[in-house]
Order: C-alpha cells, then structure tokens, then sequence
C-alpha cells in the first residue's frame, strides 16, 4: 500500500450520508476532490452477505476496492469535518503457528499466507463505532 487506509465513520448524521447503509464502513487514504471534500470508497453490505457482517470485513472490501480504484457505486465524496476516523486497514503477513516452526522449510511452504488487509480498529472512538455498528443490526431496533 503506498499510502494509508484511514477507515471512517459519519461524525453526524447528515444528509450527506444518505447513500449509506448504516453501519457501513467507509475508507479513504486523503485524496482530495475539492478543498473540503475527500473521495472514499464504503461499503455496507447492502445484500446481507454473512462474509460481511463485522464492520471490520466491510472495511477491508472498501480498501481493496480504494486500492484498487475499482469502478463501484460505493464510491463519492464526502466532507471531511463530517467524517470520524476508527481505524486503519494495513496489508499484514500471518505468521506461521507455532507447533509448525520444527517442520522442514519445504513443508512450511504450505503454511505460507500471502499479506492479507487486516482492519486495526483505534480505541479512542470505539464508544463511538460500536454505535454505528449497531444501527446496522436489525434485531437490535
């Protein structure tokens, strides 16, 4: 990744978001469309997909898709004063598990995990992302 994924949610609610599902994740790595106005990518999971029920799996599909500049209509521009960083997606390597390091280094090839994008939630806005997400949660209204 050559530049940050920064992972969002509306600090309000505001008209501007109407497009938005509610809990839906939406990332950005800063480019900006107008002075005020950040382009993102989002997505919330719009048809129930059960690979798609934690915030954190709907972060990393919208920062493949950022990373990617992949044509979506999960894509606008929002300003950024409305917008609450939570997180981070980062590209990380999954270790090995332990009880398989003593196996011959052919063997092991198969253990090997490509880097995958991970979500790293921030602890200082969680109250915050926990309630967002729970407006996403139909049995929860």
């Amino acid at each position: 990744m050559s530049k940050p994924v920064t992972v969002y949610i509306p600090k309000e609610n505001h008209p501007v978001f109407a497009c938005l599902m509610p809990g839906s994740a939406i990332v950005a790595d800063g480019q900006m469309v107008t002075p005020e106005d950040m382009l993102v990518y989002y997505e919330g999971n719009r048809y129930n997909d059960d690979a798609l029920r934690a915030f954190g799996d709907r972060a990393v599909i919208a920062a493949g898709r950022l990373m990617e500049r992949y044509p979506t209509i999960a894509r606008g521009a929002f300003p950024v004063d409305l917008l609450l960083p939570v997180g981070t997606v980062e590209l990380r390597k999954e270790e090995v598990p332990p009880e398989y390091r003593h196996y011959p280094k052919h063997v092991l090839k198969r253990f090997e995990r490509r880097p995958r994008l991970t979500f790293i939630p921030f602890t200082a806005h969680a109250g915050a992302l926990s309630a967002w997400c729970k407006s996403s949660d139909p049995s929860l209204h």
